[in-house]
């Protein structure tokens, strides 16, 4: 089977799981690319998860084009995209057309609010996996809860904490090579 067929055929299955967002969908990648296919690494994943969230568009498929690029070339990425995006499309097309005449029923305003707990849930493991493969030292702990900090009590864009972060990273680097002191464990790099 072409790589391009099971690339959209592994994110169409993703898709349909994708409730949540960008954020809940990482597991999901994690468990198919990763595990499953063995396509792609852990740190692979997000690598492209801090690229995807870094440029403008919706995580999701951002991310989808990056690692279908990864495995499978430009129509790998496309294949993925598509493929993560159908049954979003399609499960809107339903609700769009048959939400309007069932939002009074309380069996559906109950379905739609055992959901909310369950994609806070999908999106809290999501950031647990993403710190335990990007949380390695002193540096990166610290940055982490000062983004969080600032986050939740500032007004402060997450874009500018996005390039913030790189900035700080990218001078630490620059700063270890000049000084030899190593302030980040990069990727590659003994301990």
């Amino acid at each position: 089977m072409p790589i391009a067929l099971q690339l959209f055929l592994s994110f169409f299955k993703v898709g349909w799981f994708a409730f949540g967002g960008g954020y809940a969908i990482l597991p999901l990648y994690e468990a198919e690319l990763a595990v499953r296919k063995k396509w792609v690494t852990h740190e692979e994943i997000l690598d492209v998860y801090a690229v995807g969230q870094s440029v403008p568009g919706v995580i999701a498929i951002n991310s989808a084009v990056l690692l279908g690029y990864r495995v499978g070339g430009r129509l790998g990425g496309l294949a993925a995209a598509f493929g993560v995006m159908l049954p979003a499309f399609l499960v809107i097309l339903f609700v769009a057309a048959l939400l309007p005449r069932f939002r009074e029923y309380r069996a559906v305003r109950a379905a739609l609010m055992g959901i909310r707990p369950a994609v806070a849930a999908l999106i809290l493991r999501a950031a647990c996996q993403m710190g335990k493969h990007s949380l390695k030292d002193r540096v990166t702990w610290s940055l982490a809860v000062l983004t969080v900090v600032l986050s939740l009590f500032t007004t402060v864009h997450p874009a500018t904490l996005i390039g913030g972060a790189a900035v700080l990273g990218f001078a630490l680097y620059l700063l270890s090579r000049r000084g030899g002191t190593r302030f980040l464990r990069l990727e590659g790099q003994a301990s």
